[in-house]
């Protein structure tokens, strides 16, 4: 029977965690945008998302992209952006 090192696979579990933050801190940012906009729906006036919340869920998105875009840059991959005309490299 193998025995199992708990040091070693906890090490092993915070290296990955570490290698995926950008990954970790992506799906952070979209429950809190989620979060967002379900509480936007609660408050009062009931139903109704005030352009502020919306605004808010739009820059949490981008600071997603910008994270994804930050992990491809280190790795040395190529990642471009474009929206409309304008693109980005």
């Amino acid at each position: 029977m193998e025995h199992f090192n708990k040091k070693k696979i906890m090490n092993s579990a915070v290296n990955y965690l570490l290698k995926c933050k950008y990954l970790i801190i992506a799906i952070v940012l979209a429950l809190v945008a989620i979060t967002l906009i379900i509480a936007g729906f609660l408050v009062p006036p009931l139903g109704v998302i005030d352009g502020s919340v919306l605004t808010a869920v739009g820059e949490i998105v981008f600071l997603v992209t910008i994270f994804f875009v930050w992990d491809c840059v280190t790795k040395g991959k190529i990642a471009k952006i474009k929206k409309g005309d304008i693109e980005a490299s």
